[in-house]
């Protein structure tokens, strides 16, 4: 494959991306403004609340979605489409057997324990807490599903698609929220549009995805067991289950603690306060899912210097856009949430600002680490990154009692500055690349480049 074919396929990508992008980030804007308007700081804050528990179920699969992702890619770029249609059925099978689990488990957790009183919830009644984290759940794994089709796109060079579809789920859940809230409906309703939305537009993603990919609809002449398929992936698949059970503590799991030290107020600031220092991490991870499966097949064919390439390329791309985007968002970003939110949520003081710091930081080691994840070759990394999560719960709650949540936001800053050590002491040596080098490669593209790159798009 010719470096003008990959290319073209990343800035083909990189445009839907980038529209993917925008979409999210105004989804994003509207829903806090939508969600402040209409329900005010209390409800909307134990929504939050409420929302965050789900998201642990993002390692319900056991991270075989996302190694399923990088052994698809690594089996086209081997020729080997029977291999990527076997993972494909045989992970599809898996998540079956996990919305079954889920609903075993979730159903008597949410019927006997008394979930309101923990959470210190006093605007959501106890009926109206198990509905909204039931649906909430199943909305979880629907999501899990459209990521394995989002990879059988991506396996094909067909990121645009891919990306196209994932924008659509956006759209349509934004919409069927923006539509509840403005009726006046509640919690409840709100959950309920929500996986009425995503599984109408995954059911569309699956009827697309068998038009397109020949080996998704193609009868296996041979086909292997789902524990002979899923058994090489158990390692990677483990390790992949670490990183969003890290993400969740490292997310939700903060924002909990922030809801029941500071109230259901404080926690509505800083959730949306951190959002919008995380809208780089947006455009951060819209870069990684188009690189990731060029890397997966670049690796699996044994061209390591392509691999570091892709690298030093997505750092340096990833390094130039949070600072101009952090630069952005310390000059305007405060502003912007008063006047988004009609002044109902204050910005100023040090929490904003301590929030993009950590994003900065987070910016180089969470692109750095593609060509670890894309590989399948992230085991370490994923333990010691739910491992430094783990520890910053305690230390969250320290410093929330000491310092309020600017000492939540400090203990963040802590997470992202272990992690930036962790991941660029193992993805340097993964592909033959040294801190100084990487270093030498950071320099602004040239305007010649930028030209290239548009021309071969």
């Amino acid at each position: 494959m010719t470096d003008l074919a990959i290319r073209r396929r990343l800035f083909s990508g990189a445009r839907a991306q980038l529209l993917n992008h925008v979409v999210m980030v105004v989804a994003q804007l509207a829903g806090i403004a939508l969600f402040t308007a209409h329900w005010g700081l209390d409800l909307y804050g134990e929504w939050l609340i409420l929302a965050a528990i789900p998201a642990y179920l993002t390692a319900s699969d056991l991270g075989f979605v996302t190694a399923s992702i990088n052994e698809m890619a690594m089996s086209v770029g081997r020729g080997d489409s029977a291999q990527a249609a076997a993972v494909l059925r045989a992970v599809s099978l898996l998540l079956m057997v996990v919305a079954v689990g889920v609903g075993a488990l979730a159903l008597p957790a949410c019927l006997l324990l008394p979930l309101d009183d923990w959470l210190n919830l006093d605007q959501i009644d106890s009926a109206t807490v198990t509905l909204v984290l039931l649906v909430l759940a199943a909305d979880v794994v629907a999501a899990l599903y459209g990521r394995l089709l989002y990879g059988v796109l991506a396996s094909q060079g067909l990121y645009a698609q891919g990306s196209n579809w994932i924008t659509a789920i956006i759209v349509a859940q934004t919409t069927a929220i923006a539509a509840v809230l403005i009726l006046g409906g509640g919690p409840g309703a709100v959950a309920v549009a929500m996986l009425t939305a995503r599984v109408l537009t995954t059911t569309a993603i699956y009827v697309f995805v068998r038009r397109q990919v020949p080996w998704v609809a193609a009868p296996d002449a041979a086909p292997a067991g789902a524990r002979t398929v899923l058994r090489p992936l158990l390692a990677p698949s483990l390790a992949s289950g670490a990183l969003p059970l890290g993400y969740a503590l490292n997310l939700q799991g903060v924002l909990i603690l922030v809801g029941v030290v500071s109230g259901s107020a404080a926690a509505a600031v800083f959730a949306t306060l951190r959002t919008v220092s995380r809208l780089l991490y947006t455009l951060l991870s819209a870069l990684i899912a188009v690189i990731s499966p060029e890397i997966a097949r670049a690796f699996a064919a044994g061209d390591v210097a392509l691999v570091r390439r892709l690298h030093r390329g997505a750092v340096q791309l990833a390094v130039w856009a949070a600072a101009a985007a952090l630069a952005f968002l310390a000059a305007f970003g405060s502003p912007m949430i008063e006047l988004w939110t009609s002044g109902r949520i204050d910005s100023g003081g040090t929490l904003f600002l301590l929030f993009l710091v950590g994003a900065g930081v987070n910016a180089l080691w969470f692109t750095s680490s593609t060509v670890l994840v894309a590989t399948n070759r992230h085991g370490p990394l994923a333990v010691r990154y739910l491992a430094i999560c783990v520890l910053t719960l305690p230390a969250a709650y320290a410093l929330l009692e000491l310092v309020g949540s600017e000492g939540a936001a400090i203990a963040l800053i802590g997470t992202e500055l272990a992690m930036a050590v962790v991941v660029l002491r193992r993805a340097l040596p993964a592909v033959s690349d040294t801190f100084g080098g990487l270093v030498m490669s950071l320099r602004p593209p040239t305007p010649a480049a930028v030209r290239s790159l548009v021309r071969s798009g």
